[in-house]
């Protein structure tokens, strides 16, 4: 798979998209994967007015590109 590189830009567009969708949702925790979710998910529950945040960690990874078991 292919890397896809976002600038801080796209990212925050990304997020407000997001957001803008889920407003009649209002949901009641926003869980944010750590590693590449978590500012995402900060971002995102700060928008939506302060939504609870959790995190969550999940390793797939020995390395750079090298999948674990």
């Amino acid at each position: 798979m292919d890397k896809v590189y976002l600038t801080w830009w796209q990212v925050d567009r990304a997020i407000f998209s997001l957001a803008d969708s889920l407003r009649e949702y209002k949901p009641d925790v926003i869980v944010g994967i750590s590693r590449g979710g978590l500012i995402p998910g900060v971002r995102l529950s700060h928008i939506l007015g302060d939504v609870e945040f959790k995190v969550i960690d999940v390793k797939f990874y020995k390395g750079i590109d090298e999948r674990g078991e």
